[in-house]
């Protein structure tokens, strides 16, 4: 289930809601916590192309917390 991805990975509370969400503070704070983890922000793999990276990708399909389209989006 997604809250619990949120509650244990996101904002480390098990007792997190998601009713407690304030936007103004908790994206940054999620950010802050996460970003380094999650986010692509430099798409660029030019680099990686020619050191001759081959790159694979797979996803499960009984993934609970992470749909397999949200992978591929």
């Amino acid at each position: 289930m997604r809250v619990s991805f949120w509650q244990v990975w996101g904002f480390d509370d098990p007792q997190w809601s998601w009713w407690d969400l304030d936007l103004s503070m908790d994206i940054q704070r999620l950010d802050d916590c996460i970003a380094d983890t999650v986010n692509a922000m430099n798409a660029d793999l030019s680099r990686f192309k020619a050191a001759g990276g081959k790159m694979l990708h797979y996803h499960g399909l009984s993934d609970p917390v992470v749909l397999a389209l949200d992978s591929i989006t």
